[in-house]
């Protein structure tokens, strides 16, 4: 089993304070195939943090959610 593998996800505040916070995590999860599957979830970050809103279609912020393809938030960010 291959360990699990993350990255967090930062969100930048513009007021009343400009400042970076952590706001999720994405990990990828060895379930067993050649290709692995993904569980996003909102860190405390995302509840403390003035000015952020929720991801599109992932609104609940206690939630965890999966996908066998990586997140569309995500994409057209991630390097090779």
């Amino acid at each position: 089993m291959k360990p699990i593998q993350s990255i967090f996800i930062a969100w930048h505040t513009e007021q009343p304070n400009p400042r970076w916070g952590p706001v999720g995590r994405v990990d990828s999860i060895d379930a067993g195939s050649s290709e692995p599957s993904y569980r996003f979830c909102y860190t405390n970050g995302a509840k403390t943090l003035e000015g952020f809103s929720p991801f599109d279609g992932m609104v609940d912020l206690d939630a965890v959610y999966y996908s066998d393809e990586l997140f569309p938030m995500l994409v057209n960010r991630l390097l090779s």
